[in-house]
């Protein structure tokens, strides 16, 4: 897949997850952790392998606390 404005490939290797719920234990980065790991491992690929990642999320006060990563 080409990047209509420059060109370079652009792959999406990898997605994660985190189980919808009320996780009101577990600050949001550990959430987001837990996606990222997931990602890793369904890309098959290491932290170092990574030239930069992109997430995404619906904001929500209520679910994080106006907090964002």
């Amino acid at each position: 897949m080409n990047n209509l404005k420059t060109g370079r490939e652009v792959v999406v290797a990898g997605v994660g997850l985190h189980p919808f719920g009320r996780f009101r234990d577990k600050p949001l980065a550990s959430l987001a952790l837990d996606s990222v790991i997931a990602a890793l491992k369904d890309a098959a690929v290491a932290w170092k392998d990574i030239q930069v990642a992109y997430f995404g999320h619906v904001y929500y006060e209520g679910m994080s606390f106006g907090r964002h990563l």
